[in-house]
């Protein structure tokens, strides 16, 4: 299923305008598609979740599964542009979201 993880999860996901799903579910959606890709890198769901990690800058629980989503989809790629998204994360002033950004970089 990992070429179609972002339509099986597409209900769940966060929408680019429009009505939004709780941010709860959405935040979940994107762990899950790091889960999904965990140890199977793809360039799309990269830039995907690093989108979804600049958009959620006022909501931390997205924060929070998009950080634990590239953490896992880049996992041992040593790729230093996500080490620093994470580490910008994890100085922000967010408990939440740093915990999942330091797991990400761990």
């Amino acid at each position: 299923h990992i070429k179609e993880s972002r339509s099986i999860l597409s209900t769940y996901l966060p929408s680019g305008g429009g009505a939004r799903g709780s941010p709860y579910s959405e935040g979940g959606a994107l762990y899950a598609m790091g889960i999904i890709h965990a140890n199977h890198f793809d360039l799309e769901t990269k830039n995907y979740l690093l989108e979804q990690l600049h958009n959620a800058q006022s909501t931390e629980v997205l924060s929070h599964g998009a950080c634990l989503g590239l953490g896992l989809v880049c996992m041992a790629t040593a790729d230093e542009t996500i080490y620093e998204e994470l580490k910008q994360t994890l100085y922000t002033d967010t408990a939440v979201a740093g915990e999942a950004a330091a797991y990400g970089i761990g």
